[in-house]
């Protein structure tokens, strides 16, 4: 009012004055009219200033709440089995219920704040052709239930991201808007014969190493202002064809249903962006106008189609950000309603042929409700968008696993978290580890509270070897499974297939010469081979030391009685054996230590870490699998020895063995039969089922609790479909990805169904320390380990390997018949 009343003043009549002069008041007159306009002018230009303040102002907040909206984001990569029949039509629900994520916005709203939107996303590198979809977090679990309940068959995988752009490489982008109206249509799948997809992937492939191209469709729920423009379109065009002197545009009755049939369903505001990149400017551009071209096939002649615009200088790289970004559209022209969307964008079914396609390989299936959730954790189920941790329980481990796949399908990384985890929780565990790779990852991660459990057997050690004597005895009747351990031993290095080679002659004097050797405590290997060639030291020194008489009868009778030629033939036969390991300096430092570095019993007792690596490449295949063959044997014996003391009392020890083919003898028979009762608990792992001996293949799944299979090949499908039916087949096992696994787990000593389950985990929360781990080693060395030069005198000592050691030569012992 204060404004109206100024203006009042300036603008009210001036009184008649006769004296006044006309010139005067004229001139007076004129520059009060001056003034109001100076005023109105000002208060324009402040308008305007305000105006344009408040609209810049809006615009950054729009901006701003744009690209906080585009990072509060989950990344999907969503896959379909290549056998589903779904149709396209389905996916006009998905997005139906998708529309619900915006809201009808006020008008202070709108100026400063932008609907939420969901980018669609169909990438293409070289290792394959992939669909994602990006939301926000807010509504990241109603996008993924919107999706498993649209496909069924389909998969929803939570990602970090996906990249196209590597250094080096040239860069080239196109968007595609709408040429007409928004209301107006493009075609849609009921207009197509069929699946327009397939031209759309068509130019996504025959993508080379190191280039990429993503068709990005963002989407975001438009407002009905584009609806009522149509439908006022329809209702003018209708008025003036019923007025032929209004009609100035004759439009078709099938346009006008056309319009009428788009406006009855939701719409998005959309930005369609394509994306490639490739050596060279002028590739770049041919593969994103080739992925371009195939949207012609959506023109609607003479309604709608879409036109392609290339940015360029500023405008390139503000759309780059917005691709990268995700940013949810700005323009109004561009909306598609959902059945527009779902011709655009639709997981494939199994008419695509399109080739690189990446379709979920693989069925999948919850676990059981009687799976626990708690315990040694194996990995996570995820079906339907549904994850929970899947576990096994200590009394339920008693029963052993076994673990099967492929090389480079996630094993070894499956095979480290389960340690790990039994480390962390105090367990006793060894591991026994063929490669030394996964031991050297163990060690760099031991937590610093538990570097004195450790006992690294490192059989490449040449500077302070651990020394494992195999003929070390608990008592009396613990030689003879030495003896027959050893047998096994003997059997499965030279004799797999029974032919004979290791027959009832060669056990029994491998039988008595090693019980003749350990009639003194301390003895090795490297006596037996002396003992093997050396008669005159039998007779002058170990003889008297033989109290049982079987054992001095068979040197006595059977060795006395046999001719020169036959013995010598027999004992190098005996010698041909044992000399190889024995010889082998390396070899020699280890199993010719009268004590072994560390106690068995006491590592399985106290809880002990044993790191048992046997890398084929640092000791060779031969000696690694010697070691392998006599160290499992032990530690079944160490653990029967606990039949001393109450089962209660006995601690839960993790025998782990990778690779376990190589180191299977009989006495792993005995261990899935016996040793669950003394707390000897096995995990073993392997690549192929024909790798294992049928005895001992039959002992594993007629006895092993439980069975984790990763990706195998055809052979071991058909073998292992038995296990895992009716839930999963050949096919499932063939196909599994890596890094995922079926599991059957025994509970309760029942066996629930099959399941499937991810075994990722991130690797980081077991950290690295260097420091730990190079700590760990010294100690274990110091205090497991000898002195390399100090062993080879103990061994040339004791089994008088020096010439000037030698007993001397003797024409016999009296009573006893020269042999």
């Amino acid at each position: 009012m204060e404004f109206l009343y100024t203006i009042a003043q300036y603008v009210k009549p001036v009184p008649y004055n006769d004296s006044t002069n006309d010139s005067v008041t004229t001139a007076a007159s004129a520059l009060d009219w001056s003034a109001i306009i100076i005023f109105l002018a000002l208060f324009v230009f402040i308008c305007v200033l305000v105006v344009v303040a408040i609209l810049i102002f809006a615009k950054n907040q729009r901006e701003e709440d744009r690209e906080d909206k585009s990072l509060d984001s989950v990344l999907y990569r969503v896959r379909i089995a290549q056998s589903n029949e779904i149709e396209i039509g389905v996916a006009e629900q998905f997005f139906s219920n998708l529309y619900s994520i915006g809201k009808k916005q006020k008008f202070w709203e709108r100026l400063l704040k932008v609907n939420p939107s969901i980018s669609l996303e169909i990438v293409s590198l070289p290792i394959g052709i992939d669909f994602y979809i990006y939301t926000p977090r807010k509504f990241a679990k109603h996008v993924e239930n919107q999706i498993l309940a649209t496909y069924q068959v389909a998969e929803v995988e939570e990602i970090f991201d996906h990249n196209i752009f590597k250094e080096g490489k040239r860069v080239a982008a196109v968007e595609l808007v709408l040429s007409d109206e928004p209301h107006q249509p493009i075609k849609v799948h009921e207009d197509f014969k069929g699946d327009p997809l397939s031209g759309i992937l068509s130019g996504l492939t025959k993508i080379q190493e190191g280039d990429g191209a993503c068709l990005q469709i963002t989407i975001s729920p438009a407002d009905s202002s584009w609806q009522k423009s149509g439908t006022k379109f329809i209702q003018k065009i209708n008025s003036n064809n019923a007025d032929p002197e209004k009609s100035r545009i004759e439009e078709s009755q099938e346009k006008l249903q056309a319009i009428e049939k788009k406006c009855t369903k939701n719409g998005f505001y959309t930005a369609i962006r394509i994306v490639a990149t490739a050596d060279t400017d002028d590739l770049a551009e041919a593969r994103v106008n080739g992925i371009a071209s195939a949207f012609d096939q959506f023109s609607n002649p003479g309604i709608n189609s879409f036109k392609k615009r290339t940015p360029k200088g500023a405008e390139l790289k503000q759309f780059m950000t917005d691709f990268i970004y995700r940013k949810s559209p700005i323009g109004k022209k561009n909306i598609l309603n959902v059945a527009e969307l779902a011709t655009i964008f639709h997981l494939p079914n199994k008419e695509i042929q399109t080739p690189l396609l990446n379709w979920l390989g693989f069925r999948k299936a919850p676990p059981d409700p009687r799976i626990p959730a708690e315990g040694l954790w194996l990995g996570t189920s995820v079906y339907r968008g549904e994850r929970r941790p899947v576990a096994i329980r200590p009394e339920d481990r008693r029963r052993h696993m076994y673990i099967i796949g492929k090389t480079g399908v996630g094993k070894s990384w499956f095979l480290q978290n389960l340690v790990m985890q039994d480390i962390y929780a105090g367990h006793g565990v060894a591991f026994l580890d063929p490669h030394g790779d996964t031991v050297e990852w163990l060690l760099k991660r031991i937590p610093a509270d538990r570097a004195e459990d450790v006992i690294y057997f490192n059989a490449a050690d040449h500077e302070r070897p651990v020394g494992f004597n195999i003929m070390e005895y608990y008592n009396e009747s613990d030689k003879h499974l030495v003896v027959n351990s050893f047998l096994g031993l003997m059997y499965k290095m030279f004799d797999p297939n029974n032919q004979g080679i290791v027959g009832p002659i060669f056990e029994r004097a491998v039988r008595n010469v090693m019980l003749t050797a350990m009639s003194e405590p301390g003895s090795t290997l490297v006596e037996v081979v002396r003992i093997l060639t050396d008669e005159e030291w039998v007779k002058s020194y170990w003889l008297p030391k033989v109290k049982d008489d079987l054992v001095r009868r068979y040197w006595t009778d059977q060795m006395s009685q046999t001719d020169k030629f036959h013995k010598s033939e027999a004992l190098g036969y005996l010698v041909s054996k044992f000399d190889r390991f024995v010889t082998n300096e390396l070899m020699r430092h280890i199993i010719g230590q009268s004590k072994s570095g560390f106690d068995f019993r006491d590592v399985m007792d106290n809880k002990k870490i044993l790191l048992v690596n046997l890398s084929k490449g640092l000791i060779g295949e031969e000696n690694a699998e010697f070691l392998g063959l006599l160290m499992i044997p032990r530690l079944l014996r160490a653990a029967m020895s606990r039949a001393d003391i109450d089962e209660e009392q006995r601690q839960d020890f993790y025998l782990y063995v990778d690779e376990f083919q190589n180191f299977a003898t009989d006495s792993f028979e005995q261990i899935l039969s016996e040793a669950r009762k003394y707390r000897l608990n096995l995990i073993v792992a392997n690549q192929y089922i024909q790798q294992i001996d049928e005895k001992i293949r039959d002992a594993i799944f007629g006895n092993i609790g439980s069975i984790v299979s990763f990706k195998v090949g055809t052979d071991d499908a058909e073998y292992l479909q038995k296990v895992f039916e009716p839930v999963f087949n050949s096919q499932d096992l063939i196909g599994i990805e890596a890094i995922n696994a079926y599991a059957r787990i025994l509970v309760n000593n029942e066996w629930p169904p099959a399941f499937s389950m991810s075994t990722w985990y991130d690797s980081g929360k077991w950290v690295s320390n260097p420091k730990v781990r190079d700590l760990a080693v010294q100690l274990s060395r110091v205090r497991y380990g000898a002195d390399v030069n100090a062993v080879r005198e103990d061994i040339s000592r004791r089994a008088h390997l020096a010439v000037e050691n030698a007993p001397p030569a003797t024409g016999g012992i009296p009573g006893l018949p020269t042999f």
